[in-house]
């Protein structure tokens, strides 16, 4: 799937973390081993996937998911099997804080946020911030929380502009909002509040535009 980069790097570390503990003899001297199930950052895919592995009466504990569709899907049968899941995403946090067998190794996103924009005020010097949102509640509570931090500081966020990523326009929305920022020159930081691909793509698109500024995005993108 798109994120399988994620889940390779993924999957070496938990072999190398079983060759670790398999040399010391193991967990009550018993091998630990892993079964990888390849879920393709697909709902349905990740459902069956999920399924499957709470089926298994050797699964004692699964590691993952990525997105956030996965997870909020996955935790549910994991928590009715009583399986518990260990996910290192930031979307993984709202998921544990909603059922007691999710656990993650990530701060959440709205403490992500807020530290970025406490980053970019105070660290960078950036005064001037604009965002770029991806439409739906949770994508906003998250520009929300960046401006009220900004504010705090003295600055607020002074432009903003919303896409949605499963649009079939989406590439034509990009290609606006590229052009405007480009057309209007404006100065300071941009922030990117979406999901990995469409900000990857709308990252490549401001760089092809050969746009400047510093664009800034919690976990996986920050440049």
């Amino acid at each position: 799937g798109p994120d399988a980069e994620i889940g390779a790097s993924m999957q070496r570390a938990a072999l190398m973390y079983a060759d670790q503990v398999n040399t010391t003899g193991g967990i009550g001297n018993r091998k630990l081993e892993f079964e990888f199930i390849d879920e393709g950052t697909d709902q349905a895919k990740a459902r069956a996937a999920a399924e499957r592995a709470a089926s298994s009466a050797s699964t004692l504990g699964v590691l993952g998911h990525w997105s956030r569709d996965s997870i909020a899907v996955a935790s549910d049968i994991y928590g009715k099997q009583g399986i518990p899941m260990l996910s290192p995403s930031s979307r993984a946090p709202r998921a544990a804080a909603a059922g007691e067998w999710v656990f993650s190794t990530a701060f959440a996103e709205d403490a992500e946020t807020r530290f970025l924009a406490n980053f970019v005020r105070n660290v960078i010097g950036e005064k001037t911030v604009s965002i770029i949102q991806q439409e739906g509640e949770d994508w906003q509570a998250l520009a929300k929380e960046f401006d009220g931090i900004l504010q705090r500081f003295g600055t607020k966020v002074v432009n903003s502009w919303a896409f949605d990523g499963a649009s079939p326009k989406f590439d034509d929305r990009v290609a606006e909002i590229v052009k405007d920022i480009d057309g209007r020159q404006l100065t300071g930081a941009l922030l990117i509040v979406g999901g990995t691909r469409e900000s990857a793509r709308i990252l490549t698109a401001l760089r092809m535009a050969d746009v400047r500024n510093q664009v800034v995005r919690s976990e996986e993108h920050t440049s």
